[in-house]
């Protein structure tokens, strides 16, 4: 009986044993693949197309500060309006501005103050008026006096580069060609006060 119950125990535990490692799972090595994060080397990046070129309209660029001596017949018509003169003897602020001009370009600028309701004006009031009228990077020569009048000398560069053809062409500016760029300013006056300035091309004739 003995010998029967070792041999039943013996088998039991074998069949346990089996059983056992049946169940055990042996775990498996997925492999996982990585999405595709390469770029395609046939794909080129976007070029930028060519750039707008913007044509920026001249800029007007007068002589003097308020398109005076130097200045074109042209520039005077946009910036003070219509002429009642003519090519060489302009009026413009109905008889105020008074410049005359040999090939287009002012050689002399007169204010009228007898033209306007203020017919005469103070020495100071009527050359810091007559200034604007005058190239902007003027240099003064000297000063001058004459009968009723009181002026100054200048000279300017870009005055004398505007005037370049002119001086050469025109025989009715043969003396002021001499000093080119050289210009006088100058009021006009009686006792009750100055009643015109000038500003011309040329020097002075005492």
């Amino acid at each position: 009986m003995k010998k029967i119950a070792y041999t039943l125990i013996a088998t039991l535990s074998l069949l346990c044993a089996c059983t056992s490692s049946a169940s055990e799972e042996t775990p498996s090595t997925v492999e996982q693949t990585a999405p595709d994060t390469s770029v395609s080397n046939n794909t080129s990046p976007t070029s930028p197309g060519p750039e707008k070129v913007v044509e920026k309209e001249d800029e007007m660029v007068t002589v003097s500060r308020s398109t005076g001596l130097g200045d074109t017949l042209t520039y005077y018509a946009v910036n003070h309006g219509d002429n009642a003169g003519d090519a060489t003897f302009g009026n413009f602020m109905n008889g105020f501005l008074l410049p005359m001009f040999v090939d287009q370009r002012a050689v002399e600028v007169r204010l009228a103050f007898e033209s306007t309701t203020n017919p005469r004006r103070t020495e100071e009031e009527a050359f810091r008026m007559i200034k604007d009228y005058i190239p902007v990077d003027a240099k003064k020569i000297r000063d001058f006096k004459g009968d009723g009048i009181k002026g100054e000398e200048y000279e300017s560069a870009t005055l004398a580069k505007a005037l370049e053809d002119m001086y050469k062409s025109a025989s009715s500016v043969a003396e002021e060609k001499e000093n080119p760029g050289v210009f006088s300013v100058y009021v006009k006056f009686d006792s009750n006060g100055v009643y015109s300035a000038v500003a011309r091309i040329g020097k002075w004739k005492e």
